[in-house]
């Protein structure tokens, strides 16, 4: 039998089974939720997740004349936590295919703010004019624990992964390379000749690289790696390999510049979480989640993410850090 229940944004409809005349056994089957609106699906989420917690059983939620789909339920934040985890830890430097690793191994990944002004996932004014966006490449032999300032992240997938509109890398830098005062991204930093391509300048051994970097460490200095199997892993190989007394910068972020994206086309982007790793509050994530949701009626989870963690679980999945887990 049905039991509709109103929600403020949209009508819910609780579906029970149990038997006949028979209240203390009825079980809820699905919760259907009408209409496109976030209140609709987080009042279906929100009896999910109270389900969840009375019988420890994750029971779908469904949008009203549709089966049930992966990116609605709660639970999907576990699947996709197991996933990213599977990928900050494969470590091989290609794929089975022979592309690069960046196609199917590590987690890629872009700091950002919550601002009521602005989408989240939209390129900056100076990344459209400057045709780049800076994002971080982590995985297991990177070394990096610390990213650039604080607040929300979001990750985008695999470049394998299917997408209207993918990822385009341009270059990497194995540590921040000052990327906004370069022209596209890559080039030389102005009046600094050494900063552009190491391998066009000789710098292609790991001997090389470790004295250049002696003395040229600062950001604007650093020279780039193209995106090719060979240069995009050597990008990687240097990490561990610091000159003495400078291993400290094995801790922080390098930089993988994207080819900028057109505003206002969240759908067609290869988007896939929403961090909170701590640096700043929860409830910025959560209105990120909030906008994405608004602007495309899709769920995407947010995930905490510790890079120092050493259980191997550097992404994990809480439903309670959902927004849909905030009263209203």
């Amino acid at each position: 039998m049905a039991n509709k229940m109103c929600a403020h944004a949209g009508c819910l409809v609780l579906i029970l089974l149990g038997l006949a005349g028979c209240a203390l056994h009825e079980q809820p089957v699905e919760f259907v939720y009408g209409g496109k609106s976030y209140g609709a699906l987080q009042a279906a989420q929100q009896q999910q997740l109270a389900d969840f917690r009375r019988t420890s059983v994750w029971r779908p939620v469904t949008r009203q004349g549709r089966q049930a789909e992966l990116e609605d339920q709660l639970y999907s934040g576990y699947l996709l936590a197991s996933k990213m985890n599977a990928r900050y830890f494969y470590t091989a430097p290609n794929c089975v295919d022979g592309r690069p690793a960046y196609y199917c191994n590590g987690v890629i990944l872009r700091r950002v703010q919550a601002d009521p002004e602005r989408h989240a996932w939209n390129p900056s004014e100076g990344s459209i004019a400057n045709d780049s966006v800076a994002f971080t490449y982590v995985r297991a032999d990177t070394g990096i624990t610390s990213l650039i300032r604080r607040g929300p992240v979001y990750t985008v997938k695999e470049l394998a992964a299917a997408a209207v509109h993918p990822m385009q890398p341009k270059c990497i830098f194995p540590i921040d390379g000052f990327t906004t005062n370069r022209p596209d991204g890559c080039g030389q930093s102005p009046g600094e000749p050494l900063s552009g391509n190491c391998f066009a300048q000789g710098i292609d051994t790991v001997e090389k690289w470790q004295a250049f970097f002696k003395d040229n460490h600062g950001n604007w200095l650093q020279c780039s790696f193209s995106i090719d199997l060979l240069q995009f892993q050597f990008s990687i190989d240097v990490r561990a390999h610091f000159p003495p007394g400078m291993e400290w910068n094995r801790e922080f972020f390098n930089e993988l510049v994207m080819k900028s994206w057109p505003q206002d086309i969240p759908t067609q982007l290869p988007l896939e979480s929403f961090i909170f790793d701590g640096t700043g509050p929860l409830a910025d994530t959560q209105f990120i989640q909030r906008d994405y949701y608004n602007v495309t009626q899709r769920f995407l989870p947010i995930l905490r993410m510790n890079l120092s963690a050493t259980d191997r679980q550097i992404f994990s999945y809480f439903p309670e850090d959902q927004d849909v887990a905030v009263p209203r």
